[in-house]
């Protein structure tokens, strides 16, 4: 038996679980590793990484253009690889202790926006559990940025076991195969194999366990029911998403349209409204403050900023390219509005944001994957593999730089520079496409 694949080549059988076993054994020797780390966590994860990439290209490759392709075998490969790599503790990443942090202060106090972690360093009412959890929070002295959605699962998580990681990581898991389930029953097997497969995916959540799927799920299941016309309950989702992560609010013109559509914006509004009231009630900013410190002050990775960074002050720098993605999404949801959300590509509408916002952490590039899975983008895939560069920081390389988080200049120029060629040359091969096209139809309609 063969599988073929594009270019009228074919491939043995034998292709599947070899590239399966392989991403198999990357997967468990990364977990392996996170519990026994040695002095190249870098290196070994950007190899693990690689080799992982190279599977899913190979996949890929196999099941393009074939409907008879084998998904249920490719599907549970990909829960192998989630079911090892979730057995692994985050590396070169702490994000989850302000979850399991957060968790905590929620069960106990009902609200983790009142104090900073850093006041609780002198308080010998923290248990024992909570104190290496407390003391590897980054940046103690801002309040937590994590929205009331969210903290509804840190505090399921913690309410498990407090301050342990295996209750999280049973969450983020399960969220992320419901992404999956979501996507091969409304998209069918090649988009949820394209997305069980990714390594960013299975990096950044079931083996560093960040929280973006949790926001991710809802928003995917919104854009589902939109497309189907339940638009109420698409809605209700999309404010579960929105309460948990306030990167999904430039997806929401595109899947709600206009305001002529005012019962889908009351929903979104009430169960955002009604995730917040709680903790307005007990007065306080919520997550403003530090959700104003994260978007005032903070650079890493960033392509459009930084350069303008080099020449403009910082508030220049970040209002620029603000600017440019509002009047390019504006322009977008101009021309596809009549079609919403159908027409919508929301893979084009995060990459713009991402190309203009101040920080571009690896994980960030989550909410790309399952759009780009469903429209085929070789640009965004290229992103997708190529923000994994952007763990070459200082500190991961023995550097001797300003910061602990900044970059040799290669980092950014080889990340940028990659998916800034792909975009040329994608776009130059659709304008081609467009020009065959329209010759092809003139030359039709002469004849």
């Amino acid at each position: 038996m063969s599988v073929p694949a594009s270019g009228g080549f074919s491939l043995g059988a034998w292709a599947f679980p070899v590239s399966g076993a392989l991403c198999l054994v990357c997967w468990g020797g990364l977990a392996w590793f996170s519990h026994h780390p040695g002095p190249s966590p870098l290196w070994l994860s950007g190899g693990a990484l690689l080799t992982a990439w190279i599977g899913w290209g190979l996949v890929n490759l196999m099941t393009r253009g074939n409907r008879a392709c084998p998904w249920m075998p490719l599907l549970v490969w990909a829960v192998g690889f989630r079911l090892v790599a979730s057995f692994g503790v985050p590396l070169m990443e702490d994000d989850v202790a302000r979850y399991l942090w957060d968790g905590w202060r929620l069960i106990t106090t009902g609200n983790p926006y009142d104090r900073t972690p850093l006041s609780f360093f002198a308080d010998p009412t923290v248990p024992e559990q909570l104190k290496g959890v407390l003391d590897a929070i980054n940046h103690p002295q801002i309040p937590t940025i994590y929205g009331p959605g969210l903290q509804l699962w840190f505090g399921v998580a913690a309410g498990l076991e407090a301050g342990q990681l295996w209750p999280w990581k049973l969450l983020v898991v399960s969220a992320d195969l419901a992404v999956m389930w979501t996507l091969w029953r409304q998209a069918g097997g090649r988009v949820a194999v394209v997305y069980g497969w990714c390594p960013l995916v299975i990096f950044e959540t079931c083996l560093q366990a960040h929280a973006e799927v949790m926001a991710i799920l809802p928003l995917v299941i919104a854009w589902f029911l939109a497309r189907g016309g339940r638009a109420m309950v698409s809605s209700a989702f999309l404010g579960l998403a929105l309460a948990s992560k306030i990167a999904v609010l430039p997806a929401i013109p595109f899947l709600l349209g206009d305001l002529k559509r005012w019962r889908s914006w009351m929903v979104l509004s009430l169960v955002v409204a009604g995730f917040y009231a709680p903790f307005w009630s007990q007065g306080g900013s919520v997550d403003r403050a530090g959700l104003q410190a994260f978007l005032s002050d903070w650079e890493f990775n960033s392509s459009i900023v930084g350069l303008l960074g080099r020449v403009l002050p910082g508030p220049w720098a970040r209002a620029l390219p603000l600017l440019v993605a509002i009047v390019i999404l504006g322009r977008w949801w101009l021309i596809w509005r009549e079609s919403l959300p159908v027409a919508a590509r929301l893979d084009w509408v995060f990459g713009v944001v991402l190309a203009t916002s101040a920080v571009v952490n690896p994980w960030y590039l989550l909410w790309v994957v399952p759009f780009a899975a469903m429209a085929p983008s070789v640009t965004a895939w290229v992103a997708i593999g190529a923000v994994s560069l952007s763990y070459a920081t200082s500190m991961n390389l023995g550097l001797d730089l300003a910061g602990p988080y900044d970059h040799p200049n290669w980092v950014r120029f080889l990340e940028y520079g990659a998916i800034g060629v792909t975009l040329i040359l994608e776009w130059w091969h659709r304008r081609r496409q467009q020009k065959r096209t329209a010759a092809q139809e003139l030359s039709g309609a002469a004849g």
